[in-house]
């Protein structure tokens, strides 16, 4: 009885550990379109805290953001300079685990 009881409690604390560990160490890093041919994309990449990037030093990336969301969160607004620093910054420094096409709601989450 021990036996089965544990065998059916393992499988949802191995479902548990690995939703705690993608939430606290993957970030959906959602690019909005912005009006050129390139059409917007979701990247699935590990967590970290900005360092060394001028304004942008010290910010955590959250689970779902955006080089907007980043920007807010910085400046209190949004505008050119900062968003291509931010992704300047993602996009050098962050390890890309895979690409996803651009998820609008994602993008309403990040904000």
């Amino acid at each position: 009885m021990k036996g089965q009881t544990a065998k059916r409690l393992l499988f949802p604390a191995l479902v548990a550990a690995f939703v705690f560990l993608v939430y606290t160490q993957v970030t959906f890093f959602v690019i909005p379109p912005l009006g050129a041919p390139p059409k917007g994309k979701t990247l699935v990449v590990w967590r970290y805290a900005i360092k060394d990037s001028g304004r942008l030093s010290g910010v955590k990336l959250r689970f779902v953001d955006s080089p907007d969301a980043a920007c807010i969160r910085i400046t209190g607004d949004v505008n050119l300079a900062c968003r291509s620093m931010a992704l300047a910054t993602v996009a050098n420094n962050s390890t890309v685990l895979f690409s996803l096409p651009y998820f609008q709601f994602l993008h309403a989450i990040a904000e």
